[in-house]
């Protein structure tokens, strides 16, 4: 007699971990050693069910004596129940271990076509650039905004702050991967990040610059769009090592992501100033020579501000809390004593 039916073993993950060649019935499944297919799993009965032939070669699925059942599909079933097998391979779940059932006469699901696989071995080379280029970023953005007095200090504290970060979010990310593939791929989340901060970094800068010199002020204001943008694509490829398998769902997942992102930060734009744009005005301001529009004259400066007078009278006139008045009295005779 041929091979009657197939029991695989999955992993979490779905790859098969250990396949069983039925040639005869019943198949007994539990954890004592006197069954056909061990399971090492706290959580299975010795004998937890067996699988099975009647009579018309009608195959079943009998539960035995357990406390937590078998589910079969989304059916579950609780000890001394029967499930019979359809014209379909059957996903078979016995504690926390999972299970597939393919009998002899179920047909086999077309090939699918291999896709290609991402390569997340790094060349060392590449990665040491990044790390270069990053160090010399955040030195530069250091230098630029700290007094030569506290620079070495700025510089070493940033440095360090920067190492730590990457550490734990790639270490994290590693740990993950580990868990689910078997392999840490930390070279690649480490290149993910990198390259992720080395262009954030050249984002803000290109439209801060772009900005001052085109009076484009929306590129600013509208920064954390493109920005969220980018993090989301560092979202998709580090699942990527996580689940390499699963392209639809690491691309739903970042695309969600990256639409709850930019509504959550268009959320807190509005609640502190009444406006989706992150800042009301351009705070990067270049030397004169960058300035490529045209610029405005004092009195043109000036008529431009006046639609905002009226709101700002009113604004003004308003009442203001009698509580804060009180509060204004009692810090004035404060301060006189």
């Amino acid at each position: 007699m041929g091979t009657l039916a197939l029991i695989e073993t999955l992993d979490r993950d779905g790859s098969v971990r250990q396949s069983h060649k039925v040639q005869a019935w019943p198949v007994r499944v539990g954890r004592s050693l006197d069954n056909d297919i061990v399971l090492d799993d706290p959580h299975v009965a010795a004998f937890h069910f067996t699988v099975d032939a009647n009579e018309d070669h009608g195959v079943f699925v009998a539960v035995g004596d357990t406390v937590n059942g078998v589910t079969v599909g989304a059916q579950r079933l609780a000890a001394g129940e029967r499930w019979h097998v359809g014209a379909r391979p059957a996903d078979i779940t016995a504690g926390r271990t999972q299970l597939n059932l393919r009998l002899a006469e179920h047909t086999l699901s077309p090939e699918k076509a291999l896709t290609a696989s991402r390569v997340f071995a790094q060349s060392p080379s590449v990665l040491l650039w990044l790390v270069l280029l990053n160090l010399l970023s955040v030195g530069f953005t250091t230098y630029l905004a700290t007094d030569p007095e506290l620079l070495p200090r700025t510089l070493a504290s940033n440095g360090m702050m920067l190492a730590a970060i990457v550490l734990v979010w790639c270490g994290a990310w590693t740990l993950l991967s580990k868990l689910f593939t078997r392999r840490g791929h930390f070279g690649w989340h480490l290149r993910v990040m990198l390259t992720a901060l080395l262009a954030l970094e050249l984002l803000g800068f290109v439209a801060s610059l772009l900005g001052f010199a085109m009076s484009w002020d929306w590129l600013t204001a509208y920064d954390y769009i493109p920005e969220m943008a980018i993090a989301a694509l560092a979202l998709y490829l580090h699942l990527q090592a996580v689940e390499p398998h699963r392209h639809r769902f690491t691309r739903g997942f970042a695309v969600g992501a990256l639409i709850m992102g930019l509504a959550v930060g268009a959320w807190r734009h509005w609640q502190d100033h009444e406006s989706l744009a992150s800042e009301l005005y351009m705070t990067a301001l270049y030397p004169p020579v960058f300035r490529v529009a045209d610029g405005v004259s004092a009195d043109a400066f000036v008529e431009r501000l006046a639609p905002f007078e009226k709101a700002l009278d009113e604004k003004a006139a308003e009442p203001t809390d009698p509580d804060d008045e009180d509060g204004e009295a009692e810090a004035e005779v404060e301060s006189g004593k």
